[in-house]
């Protein structure tokens, strides 16, 4: 990233971790503002629709912040690890998204995270505060859209990662009684 280690040892390991995997997608022309959260952002901007927030936008670095720096220590090692393999694996995740693949999305990020527990104990921390905490709040807050009375319909945006896994937001979902169905793209035959 072009620090020295005394402008690095600044900050919190969180902050660099974060930084680092952000700086290599950077590398591979990976535009943050080009997601599907941004354009649909900027789509409901345009039509001026209402945009209601699952959390607010700085809620995952506040998450990070507030880690013990044992935890912190660890989730820098973890991306120190997976930096030389973040182009190779973003293709991986990114494949896996576009076809539909849960399992395999949740094999490469869900469950990898998990594998690292017993040689770095913190990730389970990293976890449950990354995933399964946020994703409790999220969820109630969906349920909440779901019950409204109105009758309004809510498109709701979550990161991929939050999707999967049998401790991800979906599954929480469902086994609070809400029916999930994964949608599957329909071509022209089909149509």
């Amino acid at each position: 990233m072009g620090f020295t280690k005394d402008q690095l040892n600044r900050f919190k390991p969180w902050f660099v971790g974060l930084n680092l995997g952000l700086a290599k997608l950077k590398k591979l022309d990976v535009d943050a503002g080009l997601g599907l959260d941004i354009h649909f952002l900027n789509k409901a901007h345009e039509q001026g629709i209402e945009i209601l927030e699952l959390e607010i936008p700085t809620s995952q670095m506040e998450m990070l912040a507030s880690l013990p720096e044992n935890i912190q220590m660890d989730y820098l090692s973890y991306t120190l690890g997976e930096y030389t393999k973040i182009d190779s694996t973003f293709h991986e995740v990114l494949d896996a998204w576009q076809n539909g693949d849960t399992e395999r999305t949740n094999t490469l990020s869900r469950v990898k995270m998990r594998e690292l527990e017993d040689e770095m104990p913190g990730m389970e921390e990293y976890y449950n505060r990354m995933f399964c905490e946020r994703e409790k709040q999220i969820a109630e807050k969906i349920e909440g859209y779901m019950d409204d009375e109105e009758g309004r319909i809510y498109f709701i945006i979550v990161g991929a990662f939050h999707l999967v896994g049998d401790d991800g937001l979906l599954k929480m979902l469902e086994d609070n009684g809400y029916k999930i169905k994964q949608l599957k793209e329909t071509t022209h035959e089909e149509k």
